[in-house]
């Protein structure tokens, strides 16, 4: 499986055998830009979703052993063959 534009590919790998879904991807930034990415709260929301989706963060501790809770809402009619909505309340 990939994105749409071979530039920003992203294979995704499953084991049948572990509940471990892997997804390796290439990106045009520093390490530190995409640990950055990846702990700043302000930053995980712009990025974190597919377009379309809202992010709000419930709970940020990136430290080593910290925690994290998020709520991810549409808000953009759902085509497929189902959807859920959660009221983040």
């Amino acid at each position: 499986m990939s994105t749409t534009s071979p530039r920003y590919q992203v294979d995704i790998t499953a084991d049948p055998t572990v509940p471990v879904i892997t997804m390796t991807r290439d990106f045009d930034a520093t390490p530190a830009q995409l640990m950055r990415a990846h702990t700043d709260p302000e930053l995980f929301v712009r990025w974190v979703g597919p377009n379309g989706m809202d992010t709000k963060i419930l709970d940020w501790d990136a430290t080593t052993g910290g925690r994290s809770g998020a709520v991810v809402s549409i808000r953009r009619p759902f085509v497929g063959t189902s959807a859920a909505e959660v009221d983040p309340q």
